[in-house]
């Protein structure tokens, strides 16, 4: 489908329109530490190989098994709001070219949503968003936690689209994770995979989203141009 024929486009948050991996990993190793848990990896990617999953699968993963429940485990999701809250802005930063992308989309007509994976830290998703100045942009929000299911489920992405109005084959999914890609496949939505966030490329090329871009202001280049 030519990306004029798209009406909305859905966003992820993380890696996608905001580069929050200091703040992530800063957030984790505090709970860890809180705990008397081994910190995350030293090295950058090994640690965002470990935190850019779903996250309950973090959990599973990283948390012994008898802190998976309980106590152990509400302190550790406290610790982490905690910490997240008092770094997020100061640790984050707009990945390059997302205002102007998002900005240039809303002066075409385009209706666009964000559509975050995040759960225990939803809350801190519309602050973001008014600091690095895209609220304005954004007709939408969507998180796991409001849907009650994660990517790569669809239901985020359909309801998404129920908000604005749009018809899914008419929406494109812009995203830095698998997650994304397959979500907006079983969605019946076009997809856009973004390759400077959380993913590396091939395992992205790997599940044939529609698009590859390695800049966002890169699907501008596919819109009808403006009449004069």
């Amino acid at each position: 489908m030519p990306l004029r024929c798209l009406e909305a486009f859905l966003f992820d948050l993380d890696g996608t329109l905001l580069d929050a991996r200091e703040a992530f990993i800063s957030s984790y190793n505090y709970a860890f530490r809180v705990l008397g848990l081994p910190p995350l990896p030293s090295d950058l990617q090994e640690a965002l190989r470990k935190i850019r999953r779903p996250f309950h699968e973090i959990l599973e993963s990283l948390l012994p098994s008898d802190y998976q429940d309980g106590v152990e485990l509400e302190r550790f999701v406290a610790d982490l709001q905690y910490f997240y809250g008092g770094v997020f802005l100061e640790q984050s930063q707009l990945v390059p070219g997302a205002r102007e992308a998002l900005r240039e989309l809303k002066a075409r007509g385009a209706k666009i949503a964000v559509v975050t994976a995040r759960v225990k830290l939803a809350a801190y998703v519309l602050p973001a968003l008014r600091h690095f100045h895209l609220a304005d942009y954004i007709d939408v929000v969507i998180s796991s936690k409001e849907v009650g299911q994660d990517k790569p489920s669809p239901k985020p992405f359909l309801e998404a689209a129920k908000r604005l109005q749009v018809e899914p084959r008419r929406c494109a999914v812009v995203g830095d994770s698998p997650y994304d890609i397959i979500g907006g496949k079983r969605a019946g939505m076009f997809t856009i995979a973004y390759a400077n966030g959380f993913f590396e490329e091939e395992i992205l090329l790997n599940q044939k989203p529609d698009m590859l871009v390695r800049d966002l202001r890169e699907i501008l280049k596919l819109l009808q141009p403006q009449p004069r």
